[in-house]
């Protein structure tokens, strides 16, 4: 608004009556993707590219209008949707990539482009269908949205600032591996960040259906490699979600909550292997934010040649699955903390633990505490 009133002031005519309106998504005065030519009966018949527009008053300041896909769109079998302007999805709809179906999210003259899936709308992608995501550019997932995630789907995160972040709920089907891939790029990362989660339910991931399983596995070029970014009080990957099996492998999680304490818990079988996990060194709002890696003594649970930084903690509540806590290989500059049980540390370094109702049939070798 105050751009646009700029603009008045330095282009247009100011006596002129006011014609600015504000009309919230999806009524939207804006291009809708449903009426696109190459869209029939909610399917795209041919390969198209949306491109940015400008309203005619807004082409000398370069603000963009959004496109808006307002009902049922799929992207069929061999169908590619170019996205290179800022694409949402609302009014409760649907955008669905098919099997062989592509979107393909921005490109390096046209960065900066997203889509956005606002509440109560679903983006799916179905065994094979492919979501390409560039550098510089986002696919965001609102709160009370969804990113429904079929087996064999595939998601491309090509850049060190593609960034597929979710606000919403990630629902996993059966036998679906989450994660992504950077063919001959660098890899961008996924970011959790929905407002509020310490309020029930705690189903953030989750698969589709009762009886299901699925699993996360997220993986990097090397250990500097950020993968995973948590902007949210707490990152949980469990059982009873249907997630049994959690995996972070050759990269960087970033924790950024700035509001107090984050966590990453896990009662999956666990596995972090050449991994960094990286707090927030200074947090704006002035709070001690400390991040904490939470594991809960399941039998499968592997930290190895892992680093801790001074702002993350490891926590392993063992006494929930009566499994020692194994650590070989590590720095947990954070400090380990653990509450039953026992440990078996093999090359590890931290600055201090605290074994908490022990069971101290416990294994140190070659450890710096």
């Amino acid at each position: 608004m105050l751009a646009y009133n700029l603009y008045r002031i330095a282009f247009a005519d100011q006596l002129a009556e006011e014609e600015y309106t504000d009309i919230s998504c999806p009524c939207e005065n804006s291009p809708k993707l449903q009426a696109n030519t190459n869209v029939s009966t909610n399917t795209l018949t041919n390969n198209t590219t949306v491109k940015r527009k400008f309203a005619t008053d807004y082409m000398p300041i370069g603000i963009k209008l959004k496109e808006y896909s307002i009902n049922y769109l799929q992207i069929p079998a061999y169908k590619q949707l170019d996205v290179q302007t800022d694409l949402v999805v609302c009014n409760n709809s649907t955008f669905e990539i098919k099997n062989a179906g592509k979107v393909i999210v921005g490109n390096s003259t046209n960065p900066e482009s997203s889509i956005i899936v606002r509440s109560g709308s679903t983006l799916h992608i179905e065994n094979n269908g492919r979501l390409t995501v560039n550098d510089n550019c986002k696919v965001i997932i609102e709160k009370g949205a969804t990113l429904s995630y079929d087996a064999g789907a595939i998601i491309q995160l090509l850049g060190n600032n593609a960034v597929l972040e979710i606000q919403g709920d990630l629902v996993l089907g059966n036998n679906a591996i989450f994660r992504f891939t950077y063919p001959n790029s660098a890899s961008g990362y996924v970011k959790f960040s929905k407002p509020d989660y310490s309020q029930a339910p705690y189903n953030q991931i989750r698969v589709s259906g009762s009886g299901q399983t699925a699993s996360v596995e997220l993986r990097g070029a090397n250990k500097s490699d950020k993968i995973l970014e948590v902007d949210q009080d707490l990152l949980q990957v469990v059982i009873s979600n249907g997630i049994n099996t959690f995996k972070i492998e050759h990269g960087t999680v970033d924790f950024k909550f700035t509001n107090g304490m984050s966590y990453i818990s896990s009662d999956a079988n666990v596995r972090f292997f050449n991994a960094k996990f990286q707090g927030l060194p200074n947090n704006p709002n002035g709070q001690n934010s400390i991040s904490n890696v939470a594991v809960w003594g399941q039998q499968q649970c592997q930290i190895s040649n892992c680093e801790f930084d001074p702002k993350v903690g490891l926590i392993g509540n063992l006494f929930v699955n009566g499994n020692k806590l194994n650590v070989t290989n590590t720095r947990a500059w954070g400090g380990i903390r653990t509450q039953g049980r026992g440990l078996s540390l093999n090359n590890v370094t931290t600055p201090y633990l605290v074994a908490e109702l022990a069971n101290f049939n416990s294994i140190a070798n070659n450890c710096q505490v």
